[in-house]
């Protein structure tokens, strides 16, 4: 029997693509292409349902032929047209195993041509249902072979409607929201208030026709004028004070003294609030009213309610001069947000609105503020009258009389609770393996870390356990990668049931465990709890029909007077850890003080990679980056090689890590970059040809305080263009700082520096974030590119990411590229650009050269070039 295990990240870029705000034909795409990766040999399209005119409408589906979306571009509801439209129509599974025999078919003669046309021979169509019951659409998987679907394709297909359910019902939700942003607009241009927007620097950008009648200017006349302008030379001070606290998102509520383009003065009573995008002010908006009679004071007062009424925000009024602040006025807003009646509120204090979890710092600066009469902006954790917990973004302004007493306050609240759950699900996602849910790596080494400096100034033993799992790869091949992640989900239950509260686990990478246990002092608890886990791990495993046995390696390493740093506590723990797999698997063993040698040998290289960095040991090497399509080399990579005395060519595998650990890929990097920018110059003066190159920058080196100096530096120095260079940086600079990263990013883009984002897929991966860099390029990576011709979801990933991509404009180029079938595969995907050993290996720059597409008007060296013939054609000069 087949175990059948869906990948739990399916759909996770159609959901990642509803951040980007696709358009719904992209995101149904991507669900049907989904669906077609799963089901082999199908065609798969998506048909929505308009109630007004019972009919469905084709939406979705690339592989079908123009004719047959004319032919289904509006088809009737009925049971007796169509699997579709039966399928819509009684809201069930309808399969036709043969079309051209269902008399469904023929009900549409020319919808029957399209189906022959495209030589369909099977349809099973399945609706698309809201939670709420409504029919929203069809969806439906056709075949060039008369067949019916078996319970699995069955299951996947309920999944994708699903799926497509979600993002109809989004897509229609995202609709009623620009309705929305429209009605505001409206409301702004006919507002019979004076409603002007005002821009960071105070300067008039736009009005409605009451701001003309009041100033007896015309938006013309206005736009680009300061609004000091027209304000009297005594409450200029304070209307700029008010402007600057309303920038800093306070509202701010007063009045003032006035007068219009011909000198006629007048009192205003004035709001400013401000406009908030993206948590950002950005303007001012301002509402004037002209109090100088008290009936135009009361209607322009009946206006601005009007104007609350229609915000979908939370506005209440309070009446600062009673006890207790009780509420006068609450807007619909703030009942559809709360669940509270004006009735119901009028009267009463808002703390009603608080529960269990409202935080008492932020109460009591709310306290604070109307005790003080100031303004203040805050989101706390409140309650809606069904229990029901949302995060409201509270902003609250006194309001003055003409005398500045204070009489009442006015609050906007805001519901942010979908922003607060988005930012701590991207804060989880950042911290925990997706698979198991445990911490991942980045996460257990700041944990070990911090406990490793507790534990050292307290002087007491710290442990650390790595294990990992025993000929876990053969059960990959056998059972494939869905099922083995379901796999590892219950390795790390059980590896939780074992933990004490103040222990850690998480999961490593692939099959690797790692635990900080602070709590255990004494070896024997460590060991108790090592043998525990053994224990666990070996017990079976259900997998569908299977009964799955492993065994664990695990190694234990304990703190001491030599360790100096926390990761080299991690280092034994490993190295325990191989002894124990060395000895054949399912046992422990401590770290044991023969394998201080390797230790010794590893600061030995340290010291010499010192000696190597100084001594100019270092060399770059170069590597073609090619377009997909005709595989003629725009760009090259350099790439860092030590060439060391005695020991030869050191990997950079071996020694790159060693100089992360250290720090001492700061003056690497440093190095790589000036070299690269002096080589390249160089090699374009001499040969006079363009060519850019491509620079890796590590975190630690992005993150120093004096990177844009350098980067100025090696740019000025060398002479070469900014354009032809291009930062590569991995999603390892948002870990932490993310704002800042932009900062620096935006002003290496500034000076011409292109930036790509390296390993894409393998570390943050934040579409929020994703949309706010200033990049140009994504480097998918080689975990991805194995294999894609046979792994359906790399397939699926590679598709989605692309076409991701090229919605934000930007290239996508693909790493480790070592096939033709690979190579292929990815053109067809429309992947723009190919890095791999299929092309060329790195190579000396002036071996380079020796091809046709990198040929130097100058003559190589022999000594540099004498290894590799002159031939045509890239793949062919390097072999």
């Amino acid at each position: 029997m087949t175990v059948f295990a869906e990948p739990r990240t399916s759909y996770q870029l159609v959901y990642d693509l509803i951040g980007t705000h696709a358009s719904l034909e992209v995101l149904l795409g991507a669900v049907t292409c989904q669906l077609e990766d799963q089901l082999p040999e199908t065609l798969v399209s998506v048909m929505t349902f308009s109630e007004q005119s019972q009919c469905l409408r084709f939406a979705a589906g690339d592989r079908f032929s123009e004719p047959f979306r004319r032919a289904m571009r509006l088809v009737p509801v009925g049971r007796q047209v169509c699997t579709c439209s039966a399928a819509a129509s009684s809201r069930a599974l309808v399969m036709s195993e043969s079309i051209q025999d269902d008399p469904r078919w023929g009900v549409l003669p020319k919808l029957l041509e399209a189906v022959q046309a495209d030589r369909l021979a099977s349809c099973w169509s399945i609706p698309v249902i809201e939670a709420s019951g409504r029919i929203l659409g069809t969806l439906a998987v056709y075949s060039r072979i008369q067949k019916i679907p078996n319970q699995a394709q069955i299951a996947l297909m309920r999944k994708a409607a699903s799926v497509a359910a979600m993002v109809i019902a989004n897509q229609a939700v995202r609709s009623r929201s620009i309705d929305t942003e429209e009605r505001f607009r409206s409301l702004f241009t006919r507002h019979p208030e004076a409603v002007l927007e005002l821009d960071v620097d105070g300067r008039f950008v736009d009005c409605n026709r009451a701001v003309e009648a009041v100033l007896d200017l015309s938006i013309g006349e206005l736009r680009g004028r300061h609004f000091t302008e027209f304000s009297t030379e005594a409450h200029v001070t304070r209307l700029c004070d008010a402007f600057h606290l309303a920038l800093q998102g306070k509202p701010q509520t007063f009045e003032t003294e006035s007068f219009n383009g011909k000198g006629g003065e007048y009192h205003l009573d004035v709001t400013l609030l401000p406009i908030m995008i993206c948590e950002q002010v950005v303007g001012v908006y301002g509402i004037c009213r002209d109090v100088t009679a008290v009936k135009r004071k009361d209607d322009q007062l009946r206006m601005l309610q009007r104007g609350f009424d229609a915000s979908p925000n939370g506005v209440v009024m309070a009446d600062a001069k009673a006890h207790d602040f009780p509420v006068v006025y609450s807007n619909p807003g703030f009942s559809s947000m709360t669940g509270y009646s004006q009735e119901e509120v009028l009267g009463k204090n808002c703390r009603l609105l608080q529960g269990p979890d409202t935080c008492p710092d932020g109460v009591a600066a709310v306290r604070g503020a109307l005790t003080a009469n100031k303004e203040i902006q805050v989101t706390l954790r409140n309650y809606r009258k069904d229990g029901s917990a949302f995060w409201n973004q509270l902003s609250l302004a006194p309001v003055f009389d003409l005398k500045g007493v204070c009489t009442h306050y006015v609050s906007i609240q805001r519901d942010v609770t979908q922003q607060r759950e988005n930012e701590d699900l991207l804060r989880h996602h950042a911290s925990h393996d997706m698979v198991t849910g445990l911490a991942n790596h980045q996460t257990f080494d700041a944990q070990l870390s911090q406990e490793y400096a507790r534990a050292h100034k307290a002087k007491l033993p710290l442990a650390v356990v790595f294990i990992d799992l025993d000929a876990f790869r053969p059960l990959i091949e056998n059972l494939g990668r869905g099922p083995c992640d379901h796999l590892l989900a219950m390795v790390a239950d059980r590896l939780r049931s074992v933990l004490s509260i103040g222990d850690t686990v998480a999961r490593l990478s692939g099959d690797e465990f790692a635990m900080l246990l602070p709590q255990r002092q004494r070896e024997h608890e460590v060991i108790e709890v090592v043998e525990r886990v053994l224990t666990e791990v070996a017990k079976p495993y259900i997998l569908g029909d299977y009964s799955v046995l492993l065994t664990a390696s695990v190694g234990i390493a304990f703190s001491g007077p030599e360790i100096t740093q926390s990761s080299l506590l991690l280092h034994r723990a490993n190295k325990a850890m191989q002894e124990a797999k060395r000895q054949g698997g399912n046992i422990w063993q401590r770290y044991a003080e023969a394998e201080k040698g390797a230790e010794i040998e590893f600061s030995a290289l340290r010291g010499e990679l010192r000696d190597a960095i100084e001594q100019d040991q270092l060399v770059l090497h170069y590597q073609p980056i090619v377009d997909a399509q005709h595989e003629n080399p725009v760009t090259v990579e350099a790439l860092v090689r030590w060439c060391h005395p005695e020991r030869g060519m050191v990997s950079p595998g071996h020694f790159i890590p060693l100089a992360e650990q250290t720090g001492q890929i700061v003056d690497i990097g440093r190095w790589v970059l000036r070299r690269a920018c002096h080589d390249i110059a160089r090699w374009c003066r001499e040969t006079g040809q363009h060519l850019e190159v491509a620079v890796n920058i590590s975190p630690l080196q992005f993150r120093r305080r004096g990177f844009l100096e350098e980067l100025r530096s090696a740019l000025t120095d060398s002479g070469l263009a900014p354009a032809q260079l291009e930062l590569e940086i991995t999603e390892g600079v948002l870990m932490s700082g993310a704002e800042a990263a932009i900062d620096t990013l935006s002003a290496v883009r500034n000076l011409g520096v292109k930036v790509a984002i390296d390993d894409f897929g393998t570390g943050f991966s934040s579409l929020s974030y994703l949309r706010e860099l200033p990049i140009t390029k994504v480097k998918l990576d080689r975990s991805f590119i194995k294999d894609i011709a046979d792994n359906k979801e790399n397939a699926a990933i590679v598709r989605c990411v692309v076409k991701m991509a090229h919605h934000l404009g930007l290239v996508v180029v693909a790493e480790g590229v070592e096939t033709i079938m690979e190579k292929e595969h990815l053109a067809s995907k429309q992947c723009d650009l190919l890095q791999g050993f299929l092309f060329s290996r790195p190579l000396p720059l002036k071996q380079l050269t020796l091809l046709n597409v990198f040929s130097a008007s100058d003559a190589n060296s022999p000594e540099e070039s004498q290894s590799i013939p002159r031939q045509s054609g890239l793949r062919s000069a390097v072999g």
